[in-house]
């Protein structure tokens, strides 16, 4: 008898893990807890923003969870659903809505980051660049009445946009079709040219 076959067999358990297991188990907890971390990041940021812009004179400022309906509590006044109340906990808020900036309000920059920005309201301001809204995805709804803009081309590849609204902006009908063109799904409201 040799001295391997003396050696008494040793019970494989049921909890028993390869080095190669173990490793793609601390890789795939080590990304999710880096997307966590990333997307807290995000909601500290957009939470500065959101008092920057209160402090700036915006009368609205609303936020949400990454995931909310915000349709929901804003029209219907229903809850979530349970899921998007543990993300909203576990994520944190995004500014979804600001309204009402003061006159005087111009520089877009610091909106450029609101990654989950449904409906911007900058009614009466004196905006006339839009190149900082030109990366925000998220945007549905857009006041631009009585502003300065007189360029729409950052706005070409807001797909989601439902709803623009340039009444009184200097804005040529050239423009306007050529934005209608690109996003044929979006209604855009505006003063009536010469000769309509």
């Amino acid at each position: 008898m040799t001295p391997m076959e003396t050696l008494p067999k040793i019970r494989r358990g049921w909890f028993r893990f390869s080095l190669r297991t173990l490793l793609a188990l601390v890789t795939g907890a080590a990304i999710a807890l880096a997307l966590v971390a990333n997307q807290r990041h995000q909601s500290q940021y957009e939470e500065r923003v959101a008092v920057e812009l209160r402090e700036q004179g915006f009368q609205i400022v609303r936020s949400a969870g990454p995931y909310d309906q915000w349709e929901l509590g804003y029209f219907t006044n229903q809850p979530q659903n349970w899921w998007r109340i543990q993300a909203r906990k576990l994520l944190g808020d995004r500014v979804w809505r600001a309204c009402g900036p003061p006159h005087s309000f111009d520089d877009l920059t610091p909106l450029a980051g609101l990654t989950h920005l449904q409906w911007l309201d900058l009614d009466g301001t004196s905006v006339k660049d839009l190149t900082p809204l030109a990366k925000m995805k998220s945007l549905e709804w857009l006041w631009l009445s009585r502003t300065q803009v007189s360029d729409l081309s950052p706005l070409v590849r807001l797909k989601n946009l439902k709803s623009l609204d340039v009444w009184g902006a200097p804005v040529s009908q050239a423009e306007i079709e050529k934005l209608q063109e690109a996003l044929p799904n979006c209604k855009i409201n505006h003063s009536p040219f010469e000769g309509s």
